[in-house]
């Protein structure tokens, strides 16, 4: 793929964004943590969001919304899962993954 199609493939997702952003709230306190999202994006991937951003819930303040009995950490990750499709497996398993570790629950 040359440098050209590949800035325009990345130019057409970057504009299915949209201009639209939401400041999403997450904790309380000094746990508190303020993440920026393009409201396309998240209400495409969360009937959660969309039901919420679209309606008349009292979470919705200031084109953004609290949610104050989330985890920060938890919704940063769902964050790097909207934005680059993965999740940090370093972050949600910092010794490593391997077999043994799959069956950590008991099961299989």
């Amino acid at each position: 793929m040359s440098n050209a199609s590949t800035a325009v493939l990345v130019l057409s997702n970057f504009c299915s964004l949209g201009c639209s952003i939401i400041e999403v709230r997450v904790g309380k306190g000094d746990h508190l943590k303020k993440f920026t999202v393009h409201k396309n994006l998240i209400t495409s991937r969360s009937q959660f969001f969309a039901d919420t951003l679209h309606g008349n819930w009292k979470e919705i303040e200031d084109n953004g919304i609290t949610l104050d009995e989330d985890d920060p950490k938890v919704f940063e990750l769902y964050m790097e899962l909207l934005y680059r499709g993965t999740l940090p497996m370093d972050d949600l398993f910092p010794g490593g993954t391997n077999q043994s570790d799959n069956n950590a629950s008991g099961c299989g």
